[in-house]
């Protein structure tokens, strides 16, 4: 359930308050926190906060940096859009897939890719 509207301009007034508050009971983010606090005692409630809070200073450094870095140019655009060759080390775990070209448009798989 979006608990939020779904842009900051939407105050989610179409959302029954009586379904808010029966998902509000559901939160998984809620209930694993306390799972983790009250029966597993992994964490105190402090160390959550605590984590919490570093969690979002980091969020915030980077935030900082990207309202201060400089607008990219518009030729850049394009740049990093699609994974080139050697962009990255994920390569696929079992091989590239055997592919066929059918009678149609479309080509059909014989197995799918496995990333490691």
């Amino acid at each position: 359930m979006r608990m939020k509207g779904h842009a900051i301009h939407d105050a989610a007034a179409y959302v029954p308050k009586p379904m808010f508050d029966f998902w509000k009971k559901r939160d998984p983010i809620v209930r694993f926190e306390n799972y983790l606090i009250k029966d597993k005692k992994w964490l105190t409630a402090k160390e959550n906060q605590e984590l919490i809070l570093e969690v979002e200073r980091v969020i915030e450094a980077e935030r900082e940096i990207a309202v201060n870095s400089p607008m990219p140019t518009p030729e850049s655009a394009e740049g990093g859009v699609y994974c080139e060759n050697g962009c990255h080390e994920i390569k696929p775990k079992y091989g590239m897939p055997k592919v066929r070209t059918g009678k149609g448009a479309f080509k059909q798989t014989e197995a799918a890719v496995h990333l490691k």
